[in-house]
């Protein structure tokens, strides 16, 4: 539709999303709990000087670097692979359990999850602190009070055991997975969209932040933390390129006038 009101002076109200494609053209990522966004475009200069006071003679300008930088208040799987460059796979990995203060009843104990095939068991005779004093050794059928087999999800022990035990072993899960393998970056294409209030006629516009190519910075940093204070945020820094001569970002901005010009 033809543009009847241009947008003059604006504020930026709203960071909707960020979202990213791969070389096949694929959107591979959608990261939407976003706090802030900045763009940083900066030109290096130096200046030629000569004569009586060594004045400038000449500035100049190169070594342009552009950079998005985006805060998301929240870790997503799609936040991390963009951060570590990698995709996320469905796959059945072995993840670590352990259950504690198991009284032995009967000779056995019973675990609340099935153990993984061929997985390594650790059992470790128990105090009423349960701490880890005396480590058991697995058998095909215990013969002292100091040896253990399995069955199952049923650890067995030699007849007339008695006490608590801490048993660490695995169990095989479907999960995703994302592994953080080092290689080369990937570029991707990208897409930042901003909700924009003008001054003038006070209509509301959809901004958006075009990049043609990026990488994500392979600098990164998450966690968590114990404690009453707000979650540590995610950031992600994009070095924007300029590849086969297209502008290494571009700004649009279109006029809302129906819900369907805000997806």
């Amino acid at each position: 539709m033809p543009v009847t009101n241009p947008l003059k002076d604006f504020v930026i109200t709203g960071i909707k999303d960020l979202r990213f494609w791969d070389s096949n053209g694929d959107m591979v990522a959608e990261i939407s709990k976003l706090s802030d966004i900045s763009i940083s475009d900066e030109t290096a200069q130096s200046e030629l000087r000569g004569g009586l006071g060594n004045p400038v003679l000449l500035t100049i300008y190169g070594d342009r670097t552009c950079q998005l930088t985006a805060t998301n208040s929240t870790l997503s799987m799609d936040v991390l692979k963009i951060l570590t460059g990698n995709s996320v796979t469905i796959k059945t990995v072995n993840i670590p359990r352990v259950e504690k203060g198991l009284t032995i009843t009967s000779n056995s104990v019973t675990l609340s999850k099935t153990p993984a095939n061929g997985a390594n068991i650790t059992v470790y005779k128990s105090n009423s602190f349960g701490e880890n004093i005396t480590k058991m050794t697995k058998v095909t059928t215990p013969a002292t009070a100091t040896e253990f087999s399995v069955s199952g999800t049923t650890i067995n022990f030699y007849a007339g055991t008695t006490g608590v035990v801490n048993v660490y072993y695995f169990e095989s899960v479907e999960s995703e997975v994302l592994e953080a393998v080092a290689g080369a970056r990937p570029i991707f294409k990208a897409n930042a969209k901003c909700l924009l209030q003008s001054i003038s006629n006070k209509k509301l516009y959809m901004g958006d932040i075009m990049i043609n190519a990026c990488n994500v910075s392979p600098s990164i940093s998450f966690g968590g933390q114990n404690s009453s204070d707000t979650p540590s945020p995610a950031e992600l820094q994009l070095e924007l390129l300029s590849l086969n001569d297209v502008a290494p970002y571009i700004i649009t901005a279109s006029e809302i006038t129906s819900s369907a010009d805000l997806m």
